[in-house]
């Protein structure tokens, strides 16, 4: 039954974030005390929403859930943007970054090394290309063990 509001909740979501030029990057449901905890996470797909998009998203989200009777229990839903320190696992978290540095871990040597800190240029077929202050080139994603952006 869980898997079916979170299907019915992640479709109503999709649609919902896109009035507002918006794309959805996950969307947890779990049970805690009773209570059914909804977690959105929504950005553009360049990175930068802002927070009247994520209230927009939740108060329609919200509506509609009531409307339709999608959660019958009591609930909790929070619509947040990825943040900063989010690991970048996808090759859709990494188009958000383009144009920002990433700190990139990996699991076998690229250009010598395992780790890099370079700008993302853009993520396409499982590559992601990188500018570093030495050199451009690319790390294919299933190399990546863990990338988080560079926060100045």
């Amino acid at each position: 039954m869980l898997e079916r509001i979170r299907a019915r909740l992640e479709k109503a979501a999709v649609k919902i974030a896109a009035e507002v030029g918006a794309e959805i990057y996950d969307l947890q449901t779990h049970w805690r005390n009773d209570v059914l905890k909804v977690i959105v996470i929504a950005d553009l797909s360049h990175g930068g929403i802002n927070l009247d998009q994520c209230v927009y998203i939740n108060q329609h989200l919200v509506q509609l859930i009531e409307e339709e009777g999608m959660i019958t229990s009591e609930y909790t839903l929070e619509v947040n943007s990825p943040g900063l320190d989010k690991p970048l696992k996808t090759e859709k978290d990494f188009q958000r970054v383009v144009g920002r540095a990433v700190h990139f871990y990996l699991k076998e040597k690229v250009e010598k090394k395992l780790e890099h800190i370079g700008t993302v240029e853009k993520a396409e077929a499982g590559q992601i290309f990188i500018q570093t202050k030495d050199a451009e080139f690319f790390i294919p994603l299933e190399l990546i063990n863990k990338a988080i952006q560079e926060i100045s």
